[in-house]
């Protein structure tokens, strides 16, 4: 493999920031943050418990209750979140270096991952004195009228596919709204998060306003969801792990935002240019290792052209430059994000075959000539695959997909609905009413027709059925870190 020198720039900060200072975390203890292309040690972060998320919420509190940042004008409240977002992009190069390293992702796409976050932050900034109420005339002598309050403090626990855009999808609006924030970043990828965070004080935001605590799920995270003063909990990651946000949740009726899994179906209708079929379902099935809540991982095909389309699919799949993005000259994917991921995702291909399904390309683990400890994995599609195989029901978040025919429009949305997932979808096909017709019968909660990842962020995005409640990007997020009151005033 042809490799140039490495190009990684060490994390500045890697301990627990609680109320505007760095410390290191009460539990006394630090864990590997390991760079998935080469399986070597990024950093030692610190592994927060219960003792710092309880300082950091109690810090948060503090400064919900007697800082200025819930009452201040909120156009002041945006200038401070416009501050943020230039210093975003005068530290983009270091921001996306550590998210390239720390996920294993391609440095193209993490620069555009940076840029997409400025841009949201200042999205909402814009927003920050937009929010109105509403207001009634209730009789002869009466007035009233709506106000929308922040909720306080807001847990937001991101996953580790794309920290730093996930981590600004939620922090972003909820300090739009006047909360304050404590956040857990994926302990697989935690370094922009730690970056974010010494950002947002040097763009002025006060001390306890954003809270950045790193640890391991089921103690930093478990002491997050189940601390008594979080009023939100804001969740992107697994189905599995949002039913134990919810259950904390239930337990004292707080709010929660989540965005969980998908198992997004591609339907292909004969009339479809292959030619754009073939370069999208690729690009949504390999983008970041496959590693992505919408990739479109079921592809769903009309019999008269499925042969052709899974010529194509193979012939794409084996192009790929699977590599170490940031020193490989020419990689088109990297590796996923740990050895267990890997594990898991090799379980999912070897369980297919063991039903019967069979394999068209990949559905192995990349060794020899790869770095002994990374985790690279073949590109893989099946076909022979049966609506009631794991592999075409479950989430496996990494570079496999299934082809699986159809014979009609009804079949073909009849496969497509056959999953407990609802979040994306992609129609193919010249004819407008039958795009429209699909489009409305897909459970989805978005779907793009003649394009896949085709979202814009003044949209909504978000799931149906078990793929999660509440919406990203787009003004919709701001209802979910806020809470309308009503006040009526006989005069």
């Amino acid at each position: 493999m042809t490799t140039t020198a490495p190009t990684i720039t060490p994390p500045r900060y890697t301990g627990v920031l609680i109320n505007g200072e760095w410390s290191e975390p009460r539990t006394g203890r630090a864990f590997d943050d390991i760079e998935p292309a080469t399986g070597e040690r990024l950093a030692a972060v610190a592994a927060g418990g219960p003792e710092d998320v309880d300082l950091a919420v109690n810090a948060a509190v503090r400064a919900f209750q007697t800082a200025p940042w819930a009452r201040i004008n909120p156009t002041e409240r945006g200038r401070a979140l416009y501050r943020l977002a230039q210093l975003v992009r005068e530290h983009s190069e270091e921001f996306a270096r550590l998210e390239a390293a720390d996920v294993g992702k391609l440095l193209a796409d993490a620069r555009a991952e940076v840029e997409l976050s400025a841009s949201l932050i200042e999205y909402y900034a814009g927003a920050a004195n937009k929010v109105l109420g509403e207001t009634y005339q209730a009789g002869l002598g009466k007035l009233a009228y709506t106000l929308n309050e922040p909720l306080g403090v807001v847990a937001a626990i991101v996953p580790w596919n794309y920290p730093l855009p996930l981590a600004v999808l939620k922090v972003a609006p909820a300090l739009t709204m006047g909360n304050t924030v404590v956040l857990k970043p994926a302990e697989e990828a935690p370094l922009t998060a730690l970056l974010l965070g010494q950002v947002a004080l040097d763009a002025g935001l006060p001390p306890g306003t954003l809270n950045v605590v790193p640890g391991l799920g089921e103690e930093a995270g478990q002491a997050l969801i189940d601390h008594r003063d979080v009023a939100m909990i804001a969740f992107t990651g697994s189905t599995d792990v949002g039913r134990k946000v919810m259950h904390a949740a239930a337990q004292r009726i707080a709010k929660v935002e989540l965005e969980l899994g998908g198992k997004s179906p591609h339907l292909v209708f004969p009339d479809a240019n292959l030619d754009e079929v073939t370069r999208y379902v690729a690009m949504g099935l390999f983008k970041n290792a496959g590693q992505d809540c919408c990739a479109g991982s079921r592809v769903l095909v009309h019999r008269d052209v499925v042969d052709e389309v899974t010529s194509r699919l193979k012939a794409a799949a084996e192009e790929q430059k699977v590599g170490d993005p940031l020193r490989g000259e020419g990689v088109t994917m990297g590796p996923l994000i740990s050895q267990r991921q890997r594990s898991r995702v090799h379980s999912y291909t070897s369980g297919a075959l063991a039903d019967g399904g069979s394999l068209v390309t990949g559905g192995r683990e990349l060794v020899e000539g790869f770095p002994e400890r990374s985790t690279f994995y073949a590109p893989t599609l099946f076909t022979n695959v049966r609506p009631e195989m794991k592999i075409f029901t479950e989430e496996v978040f990494g570079p496999v997909g299934v082809i699986v025919p159809f014979r009609d429009v009804e079949d073909a949305v009849r496969l497509a609905n056959q999953v407990p997932y609802g979040l994306a979808a992609a129609i193919w096909t010249n004819d407008l009413s039958t795009a429209h017709r699909v489009a409305g019968d897909v459970q989805a909660g978005m779907v793009w027709v003649n394009e896949y990842y085709a979202h814009v962020m003044e949209m909504p995005f978000g799931g149906f059925k078990q793929s999660g409640i509440g919406k990203d990007y787009s003004l919709h997020a701001l209802d979910a870190y806020s809470q309308v009151k009503e006040v009526t005033v006989r005069l």
